[in-house]
């Protein structure tokens, strides 16, 4: 449903620059200032804008990024493992050993994402 609204509104953008590049060939010249102005009202005015309720549970998963549950669970695992190993000390080194362990491949299997980013 999002996506409906997205690709609705990327197809009037494209439109609006062919206007434009219209309006140039013609001699009719708007400032770019003008243009952005006048894109950015046009978005808000025909957005919608709905309540968090209001939307479905696909439309909430299509807003959260997956990749904070990878950094979600690389911390905890790390931060519970450090906490066991300085609190409790000798009686609970394998325990302290594996949380540290999850946490370091949850840490690496994080990796991805920046490279993504950085692409």
């Amino acid at each position: 449903m999002l996506s409906k609204d997205f690709l609705r509104i990327k197809e009037e953008k494209q439109k609006r620059i062919q206007d434009i590049n219209e309006a140039q060939e013609k001699g009719i010249m708007e400032t770019e200032e003008e243009i952005e102005k006048m894109d950015f009202e046009e978005i808000l005015d025909k957005s919608e804008t709905k309540k968090w309720d209001d939307l479905s549970f696909w439309e909430k998963i299509a807003i959260f990024n997956y990749w904070h549950i990878v950094f979600l669970l690389s911390d905890m695992f790390l931060i519970n493992g450090c906490l066991i190993m300085l609190i409790i000390k000798q009686e609970a080194f394998m325990m302290a050993d594996i949380f540290i362990g999850f946490g370091c491949f949850f840490a690496w299997c994080s990796l991805p994402s920046f490279v993504h980013q950085t692409a």
